[in-house]
C-alpha cells in the first residue's frame, strides 16, 4: 500500500504514518470538516465550538486525542492532512474524516489500521475491543476488520401532548440518575463473566451525557439565544421507574433547507424493574402468554416518557424523535 500511496502523491516516500495533530492542524481539520458536520450556524461558529468542547468531559484533560495521517516528507503545520479521526480515552472512536481531495486512495483505511495498533494500549489498560460509530457506513468498517453490531433506531414524529404523568429531568438530576444506571449496568455485565463470551458496553455515565448536552447548549445558544433546560423525563414509582435522557440536535436552523434532519435523540432509556422488562420481552417474543399488572404499568411508563420526548421535539421545532 505504501508504494501505491506514494505514487498517487507524486513523489517517492515512506508510507504515510499516524501521529497526533498540532493545534494549528486541528484548526485546519475543523475547517475541512465544517461543511460536512453542519451543526453550527456558520463556519466561524463551528471553529469556536471545537476548542469549547475540549474543555468539557470526556474530552478535557487529555481525554480526547486528535489523530492525523500524514506523509513523513513534510514538517508539522505544512503537511497534507490525508485523513483524521478523534478518539476518547474510554476507547470510543469518533467520526473518521478524509478531505475530498484525498478520497478514494485508501487513506481512511490506512488510518483505521494504524489506529488498531495504537488504541488497545493508548491512555489506558489493555482493551480487547474499541467501539466506533458507523458514520460512513458499516461496509467500510467491515472491510478493515471491524465486526458489525446490528442495531435498530426506531423513530417517531414530533407531536404536542399533555403528558402529565412524567417528571422532567434537569441537568442537576443527571449525575445521580447516571450513577444509579451505571450500578445496574455493571451488575448486569458481571453476571456474564463466566459465559466465555466477550461483552462490551459504553458506560452511560454522567460525563458521556455532559458531552452531548454541552454541544446542544452551545448550538442552541447561538441559534436561539437560549438553551434547552429539560434533559429527559421519568415516569413511575421508585424501584419501577422508567426514564429517558435526550439531546437536541440541530443540523440546520428550523427554517433552513436541512431542517428535516433536526432531531431529538434519545441517548439512554432506563428500566429499573428488569424482571418486568424480561417478562414483557417474553410476551412480545411469544415465549410467554402470562400477563400481569407490572407489565401493563411498564408499558404505560414507557409510553409516557416517549410521549414526553415527542412533545419536547415539538416545542423545539425538531422534525422527529430517534431512539
Amino acid at each position: 500500500m505504501g508504494q501505491a500511496i506514494s505514487k498517487r502523491l507524486g513523489f517517492r516516500s515512506p508510507e504515510p504514518y499516524l501521529t497526533r495533530s498540532e493545534p494549528e492542524e486541528n484548526v485546519t481539520t475543523s475547517k475541512l470538516t465544517s461543511n460536512e458536520r453542519e451543526d453550527a450556524p456558520n463556519v466561524p461558529s463551528y471553529l469556536d465550538k471545537s476548542p469549547c468542547l475540549m474543555t468539557v468531559p470526556p474530552a478535557k484533560d487529555g481525554g480526547m486525542t486528535q489523530w492525523i495521517l500524514v506523509c513523513p516528507n513534510f514538517s508539522p503545520n505544512h503537511r497534507p492532512l490525508l485523513a483524521s479521526r478523534n478518539t476518547f480515552s474510554k476507547v470510543l472512536v469518533d467520526c473518521i474524516y478524509c478531505d475530498p481531495g484525498h478520497r478514494g486512495q485508501d487513506y481512511a483505511t490506512l488510518l483505521m489500521r494504524e489506529l488498531a495498533k495504537f488504541l488497545p494500549h493508548w491512555q489506558t489498560e489493555t482493551h480487547k475491543c474499541v467501539a466506533s460509530e458507523a458514520d460512513i457506513g458499516k461496509n467500510f468498517y467491515a472491510d478493515v476488520g471491524c465486526h458489525r453490531f446490528p442495531s435498530l433506531h426506531p423513530e417517531s414524529e414530533a407531536l404536542p401532548n399533555d403528558s402529565t404523568v412524567v417528571a422532567e429531568i434537569f441537568a442537576e438530576d443527571l449525575a445521580s440518575l447516571c450513577l444509579e444506571d451505571g450500578t445496574t449496568v455493571r451488575k448486569a455485565m458481571s453476571s456474564f463473566l463466566d459465559s466465555g463470551k466477550l461483552r462490551h458496553i459504553i458506560l452511560p455515565d454522567h460525563e458521556h451525557m455532559l458531552w452531548h448536552h454541552s454541544r446542544e447548549e452551545w448550538v442552541c445558544d447561538r441559534l436561539f439565544g437560549n438553551r434547552p433546560l429539560v434533559k429527559g423525563a421519568v415516569s413511575g414509582r421508585p424501584g419501577s421507574r422508567v426514564w429517558v435522557v435526550w439531546t437536541h440536535r440541530f443540523y440546520s436552523p428550523p427554517c433552513g433547507p436541512e431542517a428535516s434532519d433536526n432531531t431529538l435523540y434519545i441517548l439512554r432509556t432506563v428500566v429499573e424493574d428488569q424482571m418486568s422488562l424480561n417478562h414483557l420481552t417474553s410476551l412480545v417474543n411469544g415465549t410467554s402468554s402470562i400477563n400481569d399488572t407490572k407489565c401493563n404499568d411498564l408499558i404505560d411508563d414507557l409510553r409516557a416518557v416517549l410521549e414526553a420526548a415527542q412533545n419536547e421535539a415539538f416545542d423545539w421545532n425538531l422534525h422527529d424523535v430517534k431512539l
